[in-house]
Formats: C-alpha cells, sequence, structure tokens
C-alpha cells in the first residue's frame, strides 16, 4: 500500500508494505539512528522512502508500536 499526501494511515501494519513501514520507521527513531538506516538502503529504496516519508504526516501509536516492534523481531532473527 503506497501513501499518497493527506491519506490517512490504515489500522494494522498487514496493510502496509515495506516502503511505508521503513518511512514511519524512520519517523519513529532519533535523527542520528534514522540518517543510518537510511544510508543503507539501496538507491531506488532511498527514493521511494524520501516519497513517502513526504506522504506521511503523522503516525498513530498503535502501528508506530507495531512498526517498531516487527523491526526488532527482523533484526533479532538476522543475528540468531
Amino acid at each position: 500500500m503506497s501513501i499518497r499526501p493527506g491519506q490517512q494511515l490504515p489500522d494494522s501494519i498487514d496493510e502496509l508494505d515495506g516502503v511505508v513501514k521503513t518511512a514511519m520507521l524512520l519517523l519513529l527513531l532519533d535523527e542520528e539512528s534514522s540518517r543510518a538506516v537510511f544510508r543503507e538502503l539501496p538507491a531506488e529504496v532511498q527514493e521511494e522512502v524520501a516519497r513517502t516519508l513526504s506522504s506521511i504526516q503523522e503516525v498513530p501509536n498503535l502501528l508506530g508500536e507495531s512498526v517498531i516492534s516487527e523491526f526488532y523481531d527482523k533484526i533479532g532473527r538476522a543475528h540468531v
């Protein structure tokens, strides 16, 4: 699911694609961490994420918590 400017985010993380989840994560992280994650993305994904970032006005708390939880789950599995 791509997000257009002014579009309300869904209630469920299951309705979001990876680009939207990444953009939301970057908004939720502190500036330094956000820059570090962004730099690791492939150039084409950086462009998509940058466009999506400009479309997201606010991340609802529950949705943000779900995005962060999924991120940490995936990191944990990658380091096992």
